[in-house]
């Protein structure tokens, strides 16, 4: 780890504050309001810490970097991010960088490009699309559940009509845009569900940002399939890798 005391105090005092506060939505508003806005230096330092702590199988580090990331994924942090990442890449913080660099993956279709299918002779607008995202009931979640387009998929994922197995839907379709993924993690309360986060991981299109973050802290059996998976970066897969080389802890 190469950073100062300050970065672990700052760290561990964010920690034992989110300790502190079972609802993990108001743990994701504190950082996006207290941490976030901070210097770019502290995020991507606090960041390096946090991946230390949590490659070394500290229980307490693994949520807290998973949290941190997340409050950091919503698209108007990007700026934010930038400037943290420039700091990790000029002080040589490895795990920051990973966290904040998206690697650049082939996939074997452009997933931004994606369309909803029209309905014949209809053109359906985003706007009709967003408006159907809020209905209640299967049917109408059935047709919204493969829209494409970021926007859409963050009002559907506030429907309160949506299951868990929709959810597992978009998290695990292929080719899908990264940002609809992103979408999921920005939802705090899909964070506690480890079966979502699984799927999201298995999915190749998620942005190695977030895998880096999720990857840590798997069941040894989920990290050994994710190791095994060739159609996922080799960044995800090898920080997999190392924890399993890792004696696990009594």
């Amino acid at each position: 780890m190469n950073t100062g005391s300050s970065a672990d105090a700052h760290a561990l005092s964010l920690f034992a504050t989110l300790a502190s506060v079972a609802d993990p939505s108001v743990r994701i508003a504190y950082l996006r309001s207290e941490w976030v806005p901070g210097r770019p230096e502290t995020v991507a330092e606090v960041l390096e810490v946090a991946a230390a702590g949590a490659d070394a199988g500290l229980v307490t580090f693994r949520q807290g970097l998973l949290e941190l990331v997340v409050a950091l994924a919503p698209a108007e942090f990007e700026s934010i991010r930038k400037d943290a990442a420039r700091h990790a890449i000029a002080r040589g913080l490895g795990a920051a960088r990973s966290l904040l660099v998206p690697e650049s993956v082939e996939h074997p279709a452009n997933a931004s490009t994606l369309a909803p299918r029209p309905t014949p002779g209809k053109t359906v607008t985003l706007g009709e699309r967003k408006s159907l995202a809020r209905r209640h009931g299967p049917t109408t979640i059935d047709k919204v559940v493969s829209d494409p387009h970021p926007d859409v998929i963050r009002i559907l994922l506030s429907n309160p009509t949506l299951r868990e197995s929709d959810v597992l839907r978009i998290a695990s379709r292929r080719p899908v845009p990264g940002e609809v993924l992103r979408e999921i993690l920005v939802h705090p309360r899909r964070l506690v569900r480890y079966t979502i986060r699984f799927a999201l991981l298995q999915n190749p299109y998620l942005p190695t940002t977030l895998g880096a973050a999720l990857v840590r802290g798997l069941r040894r059996q989920d990290a050994a399939s994710i190791v095994a998976s060739t159609e996922l970066p080799e960044t995800i897969r090898a920080i997999a890798r190392a924890d399993l080389a890792r004696p696990p802890l009594h």
